[in-house]
């Protein structure tokens, strides 16, 4: 409470059950700076924050979001809720307030020895400019935003102008992490697969040669668990046992994110839920699609997706031009190739990736 008796609280409106911080308050960022210490300390490696773009630092007078121009209704969440009638940026999200606590937690991070990282998740009307905001010297190493998340896939046009994009405003840095995957939309496996006229006898060539393209850009890659072993998307869940609220109101036409929420299974022949648990339930059913492609067992079979992914990120470990450089040009292409050179004082690769035979190549030039 304030000296005035009123309230100083700011409250979220994504979720009742879950108040917003006030990251204005010094004590706020002072205890999130104390977390960081806590797990340092701890000997771990860096943090990833999620949806860092929401953190609300502002102070009175509080202003609302701008109405979005043009907006259209239509049957998705996107095309119908409130918030997503509104520009974000105008007064909400990505506000210069928030960076004080992202420079305060990049303060404690730079105590340590070592090499510490900082990886933002965020979105914004301006994707790439909040990321480079939030990557500017003294903030977060990299982010990550959602330009080769779309929900419904994007086709190889779309896939190597979300690369350009990229290229253009972070080449010769390492402040980006790219990923085809997370847990906001369908997963990449099966997410991909309509706008590139696949079928599913696709799935696995299509993600290893995502998984490759991905951890052949520049910066770093955040791999979303299940991709490894190209998991399907499960578009099945029974209504009573969706979680997320917004599959619960929008099923069937709007499935939610619980599609891509599923336990990860471990051994098929472990238990019914594939060695993820040993309760009498899980909070989501396992898929039993998924059963077949159990991480271990996949792990122990050869010529499995992760196996030869695996095998990828061995070789790559090997390359001065990806290991020790954040250089690449896009090379003009075919309509199914995405084609570029990744660039070193020491080495220099063409990298082609076919979207019509779903085959990779990398070569010294």
């Amino acid at each position: 409470m304030g000296a005035d008796g009123a309230s100083n609280i700011i409250y979220t409106i994504s979720y009742l059950s879950q108040p917003n911080l006030n990251h204005a308050n010094p004590s706020v960022v002072e205890a999130f700076r104390q977390i960081a210490r806590f797990w340092f300390d701890r000997g771990v490696d860096g943090f990833r924050m999620d949806a860092v773009h929401t953190v609300n630092a502002d102070t009175a007078p509080y202003r609302d979001n701008l109405p979005k121009p043009n907006f259209k209704l239509g049957n998705l969440p996107q095309e119908q809720q409130p918030f997503f009638r509104q520009l974000h940026d105008s007064a909400q999200l990505n506000q210069p307030a928030i960076q004080s606590f992202i420079e305060a937690f990049r303060k404690v991070a730079d105590e340590y020895e070592g090499d510490r990282f900082l990886m933002g998740e965020l979105h914004g009307d301006n994707p790439v400019l909040a990321s480079e905001t939030f990557t500017a010297p003294g903030r977060l190493h990299a982010t990550y935003n959602f330009n080769l998340l779309e929900w419904a896939g994007l086709d190889v046009a779309g896939l190597e102008q979300a690369i350009s994009n990229a290229i253009e405003a972070f080449n010769g840095t390492g402040r980006l992490t790219f990923a085809f995957s997370n847990h906001d939309v369908p997963r990449s496996a099966t997410r991909q697969m309509a706008p590139l006229g696949l079928g599913q006898e696709h799935q696995e060539a299509l993600q290893l040669l995502l998984l490759r393209l991905e951890t052949s850009l520049i910066g770093s890659t955040c791999v979303y668990q299940g991709e490894e072993l190209a998991l399907s998307d499960v578009q099945d869940i029974p209504l009573d046992q969706m979680q997320d609220p917004w599959g619960i109101e929008f099923a069937p036409v709007f499935l939610g994110r619980d599609t891509c929420r599923t336990p990860m299974v471990w051994r098929k022949s472990d238990n019914s839920w594939g060695g993820f648990s040993d309760a009498v339930s899980t909070w989501l059913p396992v898929a039993e699609p998924h059963l077949s492609r159990a991480g271990l067992d996949e792990a122990e079979r050869p010529g499995s997706v992760y196996c030869q992914f695996a095998e990828f990120l061995t070789w790559r470990k090997a390359q001065p031009a990806m290991m020790r450089a954040n250089n690449m040009t896009l090379v003009a292409s075919g309509p199914k190739e995405i084609v570029f050179n990744r660039m070193s004082e020491t080495q220099n690769l063409r990298c082609r990736f076919d979207f019509e035979t779903l085959t990779a190549s990398i070569a010294e030039i």
